[in-house]
């Protein structure tokens, strides 16, 4: 005989049964007995003088008879499994004296009733001792599947890695549940494929059967919708895609569950048994548990160690970034009697735009360039066009023929979406000649005798034709003349209205600033640019250069006698470019920039804007007064000679040169990078050390 898989006594104690039948006697004056599935007694009614006086009360009122015989039987079932059995048994030598009505069936007290009712109430209670049994194994079901929830949620949470948590999933299911394997396959990025992610006791064979098509796999489609599949005998079952491998890893019944987060289905979970196994409703209702469990900590697995990547290549893109930074002028050259200053503000780390200045024998390049795209694939594309101009304008002095050249190496070593537009102009301080030629970038402005220009010569964008012809063009430079040269961030700043900031406002802060500064001009397109977007996020990089023309009189700049302790200069030099616009330059005393001053500790400030210096002298010399200079001479102020310039320039070198190499030792900020040109407080422009 089977034996049973739940015993009575499991769910109910022996003594509480006991008194069950002691309740049941004094209740229907009937004794009772309560047996085990196998018929061991369990408890039966006792004769005590209690129980009989109760059975005779009830016995005279109803007026039952005992009719003797064979006992009534009644089992105790648990989900159609017997447990136990009630029994009605014949009245004792005791009982037997409660009722001594005549049993003969013509005797008109004889009435069989009482005994039909005690039957009922037999039958009712042993219904009702079946279901406080079922609901105590609902009860222990559910502490189980708490139990090993809890269990596998304490594995789960000290695993962050991703193939460490599919694997104490898959050993888990194993133990837990107690069944021979399990595995876990999940959707790729296509979700139409579902690959083995992680399997415990199936053999490597088993893992290399390859990727199941969703399309194909009824289980795991049904699965995935929300149900838990059952397979019987995977040998035979015709939903199964690899019975045969199933039969060679000794699997016979399986249960198929999926998994999702959110609402988003990410893969399927199996467990397999040896034996053909009928899973119960609560196993079933556990393993769905433990696959919805299962998927939020995969997927905070997945989602961290893309966190984990994201963040190696952010730092990736911060060092390409700062490489990129350096590629930008250091410094504007000191090119008289041009002044020249630029800007660069990237929408992202890496951007597209750059901006560059070209010292040669006899001239003085500036290019401004744009290529397509943002991020990283930009920044390359943009270190790859700068370095193109820069080999070939060694070689070629022609504008014409370096835009050329530039073009069909871009054109040979790019792909077909990859392309550059490029401004490239020299200005000759001898015969004070602007050339140019544009590669389909937005025309340049030209300030002359208050009117602008837009130089648009050239061709079309570097990179799109290998054999595309570019033109040049020349115009003779004026003091006063601005050239104004923008990508394309400029003119698509929008506002919150959508409207574009468009060339004809550059044009009106072009003229508005014309007789400024080349810096001043600058950081004035820049300004207004940002007043007129607000806080609207700008759609592309921006990237501004300007070219004054001085007065070849006025071209060689003014030395103002300012010294100091140069602890005090850097002061002195930050406040004199807030309050005056220079820019500036701290001359050590062994450039010989304070011969006129005995300590050797002192230095001068040379004012490198090549504007008038008044302005400049007259805040020294108020520095002065306030005690934070030393001394002022200005019978030593004056223009300076060439010579002296490039004196004061290299010695301006060297100085940012040691400047440099201290940050980079102290793992400072980047020489390079600027700031956002804002005051927090006032909202205004900020002079830039390198404009």
């Amino acid at each position: 005989m089977t034996q049973p898989s739940n015993h009575l006594t499991d769910f109910i104690p022996p003594r509480t049964l006991q008194q069950v039948a002691n309740s049941f006697a004094a209740v229907t004056g009937f004794p009772a007995a309560i047996l085990d599935a196998n018929g061991k007694l369990l408890a039966q009614s006792r004769d005590d003088d209690r129980n009989i006086a109760q059975a005779r009360t009830v016995r005279q009122k109803l007026g039952a008879q005992d009719k003797g015989g064979r006992p009534l039987t009644v089992s105790i079932k648990l989900g159609g499994e017997r447990i136990g059995t009630m029994a009605l048994l014949r009245s004792s030598k005791k009982f037997k004296g409660v009722g001594e009505r005549s049993r003969r069936r013509g005797d008109p007290g004889f009435e069989p009733q009482p005994y039909l009712d005690a039957g009922q109430f037999l039958h009712l209670l042993a219904y009702t001792i079946g279901e406080v049994c079922r609901q105590g194994v609902q009860l222990q079901h559910r502490v189980e599947e708490l139990s090993t929830l809890f269990q596998l949620s304490k594995l789960l949470a000290d695993t962050r890695e991703l193939r460490r948590v599919l694997e104490t999933v898959t050993m888990s299911l194993v133990e837990l549940l107690n069944v021979k394997a399990a595995a876990i396959r999940m959707l790729d990025d296509s979700g139409e494929k579902l690959v083995i992610a992680s399997v415990h006791n199936l053999s490597r064979q088993f893992q290399a059967k390859g990727f199941i098509p969703l399309s194909k796999s009824e289980i795991d489609r049904l699965a995935l919708e929300g149900e838990v599949v059952y397979v019987a005998d995977m040998t035979n079952d015709p939903r199964v895609l690899f019975p045969h491998d199933a039969k060679r890893e000794g699997l016979q019944s399986m249960l198929c569950a999926g998994m999702s987060y959110r609402g988003k289905p990410i893969g399927t979970m199996r467990i397999f048994s040896e034996t053909m196994q009928t899973f119960s409703v609560n196993k079933k209702n556990l393993l769905r548990a433990i696959a919805q469990l299962a998927a939020a900590t995969i997927r905070n697995a997945q989602l961290d160690a893309e966190r984990q990547e994201n963040i190696r290549i952010q730092r990736q893109v911060q060092l390409a970034a700062d490489v990129q930074r350096q590629l930008l002028p250091q410094s504007v050259p000191h090119y008289p009697p041009f002044e020249v200053a630029g800007r660069y503000e990237s929408c992202f780390e890496l951007g597209g735009d750059f901006y560059d200045f070209i010292p040669m024998e006899d001239e003085l390049g500036v290019v401004v360039g744009d290529v397509v795209g943002k991020g990283v694939a930009a920044g390359l594309l943009m270190a790859s066009v700068r370095a193109s101009l820069r080999a070939h304008v060694e070689d070629v002095a022609d504008i014409a023929r370096v835009m050329a050249r530039v073009n069909a190496a871009l054109t040979r070593d790019s792909r077909d979406n990859e392309f550059a537009t490029v401004f490239y102009a020299t200005l000759d301080p001898r015969t004070m000649t602007l050339t140019y030629s544009s590669a389909g970038h937005d025309p340049a402005l030209l300030l002359h005798n208050g009117r602008i220009t837009e130089l648009e010569s050239g061709g079309l964008p570097l990179g799109i034709d290998a054999n595309e012809f570019y033109e040049k063009q020349s115009f003779d430079l004026e003091a006063g003349d601005v050239l104004l040269m923008y990508t394309d961030g400029v003119t698509d700043a929008s506002d919150f209205e959508g409207q574009k900031f468009g060339r004809d406002r550059i044009k009106e802060a072009l003229l508005e600033c014309g007789h400024q500064s080349a810096h001043h001009i600058v950081n004035h397109v820049l300004w207004q640019v940002r007043r007129f977007a607000g806080l609207n996020r700008r759609p592309d990089d921006i990237t501004i250069v300007a070219v004054k023309v001085n007065d070849l009189d006025r071209a060689t700049g003014k030395m103002v006698a300012a010294t100091a302790s140069l602890g005090n200069l850097e002061q002195v030099k930050d406040m004199l470019s807030d309050s005056t616009g220079d820019s500036t330059v701290i001359v050590p005393p062994s450039s010989g920039g304070s011969r006129s001053v005995s300590d050797p500790n002192d230095a001068t400030v040379v004012l490198d804007s090549a504007g008038d210096s008044e302005e400049g002298e007259e805040f020294l010399e108020q520095l002065v007064q306030d005690e934070r200079g030393k001394t002022f001479d200005p019978a030593l102020s004056g223009h300076l000679s060439p010579e002296a310039h490039l004196e004061f320039e290299q010695a301006a070198q060297e100085q940012a040169e040691a400047e440099r190499a201290a940050g980079d030792l102290a793992g400072g900020l980047d020489a390079t990078e600027q700031d956002d040109g804002f005051d927090d407080d006032l909202g205004t422009v900020d002079d830039d050390e390198h404009l």
